[in-house]
């Protein structure tokens, strides 16, 4: 009976111990379920807490440049998403969470940042744009570029157009080497919906220029100064274009080879034939300007039914204004030329420039000292509750 008893008492505590063991291995799993609850679902208040802070966007923004932006501070931002996660901590009954540290960086999110107001405009892009939904050009204050921070404009005030003639003639030509990306055709397809430019039909309300696309081209302060440029580098293009098709063109050459062997006869006949060649394709280039800007078009690559001026009429005075029409008109117009130069224009100072525009007339909307770098698509963060540390991003 000893025997019997002893195995009895082996077995118990025998099955005592593995009942032990289950009931730990158990327990053990049931700690790391609810661990991995907690973590679960403190990722998903992190983001319901991200995604209310993110809704405080700056409304004119979003209206007049269908931009998602914020404009509170770090301090600001931090303080709200606190309220938002301790409030939700606080409302649950699952698990007891508890708001240990919160730190967060907003920095590289700024929509200074020309890469991240390129990724902004390529979504913006695909949309129909919403300021003719609520035009407010009663609360539009035009104030002096002083007063709005000229000098601490993105761009610094810095003017100019850093793209190369050639490249523009070479691109009329069919000759240019390096094809359009997409990004750049994103970047014409926002300015053509939200910049207006002096020839465009349907005028965008709230704008401080009124030749918002040329001062992209080259950021003068004046609407004037701005068009004066733009003449200017047209017209040197069309003078490199006009003549290209003066030397192609046999009974135009030979015109000009009788002409110059009448005022310079002998070897100087070459040199003054082609500098006659150049101030005719100057003229051209005028009257091509003259045309543009009364809306009419002007070839790139011109025929000879798309060429105005004969040589014997370069030496006639014409009014300002009066120009010769060709025989055959061409669609291609002002904006057409306007968006060549925006699309072989340096990707860094248009995307500047662009910024500038934003914040000068959100200065004239808002009626107040706005800065679009202190402007924010989103944050990061270092969260810490339970002890457990969250590291992530949110962005619009």
């Amino acid at each position: 009976m000893d025997r019997f008893s002893r195995k009895d008492g082996m077995i118990s505590v025998f099955l005592i111990l593995a009942f032990a063991s289950m009931i730990g291995a158990m327990l053990m799993f049931v700690g790391a379920a609810i661990n991995q609850a907690e973590q679960a679902l403190c990722k998903e208040y992190i983001h319901l807490a991200g995604r209310s802070l993110l809704s405080e966007y700056h409304i004119s923004l979003k209206e007049r440049y269908s931009l998602f932006a914020t404009d509170l501070d770090l301090h600001q931002q931090e303080h709200a998403l606190t309220f938002y996660l301790t409030e939700n901590f606080r409302k649950q009954h699952t698990l007891p969470l508890n708001l240990d540290a919160l730190e967060m960086s907003l920095h590289e999110f700024s929509l200074g940042n020309i890469d991240v107001l390129e990724h902004q405009i390529s979504e913006a892009a695909a949309y129909p744009p919403t300021y003719n939904r609520r035009e407010t050009t009663e609360n539009f204050q035009a104030l002096p570029l002083e007063t709005t921070g000229w000098g601490i404009l993105p761009s610094k005030g810095h003017s100019g157009y850093s793209l190369n003639l050639t490249q523009l003639k070479e691109y009329f030509m069919g000759d240019a080497t390096n094809p359009l990306n997409g990004s750049a055709l994103f970047r014409l397809h926002y300015i053509q919906k939200y910049f207006n430019h002096n020839r465009r039909t349907t005028w965008i309300p709230n704008s401080h220029f009124q030749n918002e696309a040329e001062y992209i081209l080259y950021g003068l302060p004046s609407d004037d100064g701005n068009l004066r440029r733009f003449q200017r580098d047209f017209t040197a293009l069309r003078t490199l274009l006009n003549l290209a098709h003066i030397k192609s063109d046999p009974k135009k050459m030979k015109t000009l080879s009788v002409a110059a062997s009448i005022l310079t006869p002998g070897p100087k006949a070459i040199v003054t034939q082609l500098a006659l060649a150049g101030i005719w394709a100057g003229f051209e280039a005028n009257n091509d300007w003259k045309l543009l800007v009364d809306g009419k078009g002007v070839e790139p690559m011109k025929g000879e039914e798309h060429w105005a001026l004969s040589f014997d009429s370069i030496s006639t005075n014409r009014e300002a204004g009066n120009y010769v029409s060709p025989r055959k008109e061409s669609p291609v117009g002002y904006e057409k030329y306007l968006n060549v130069f925006l699309l072989l224009q340096n990707r860094e100072i248009q995307l500047l420039r662009i910024l500038d525009i934003i914040q000068i007339n959100l200065c004239c909307i808002t009626k107040s000292h706005f800065l679009i770098q202190e402007c924010y698509t989103g944050f990061s963060y270092e969260i810490t509750i339970n002890g457990v540390e969250y590291v992530g991003t949110e962005t619009y």
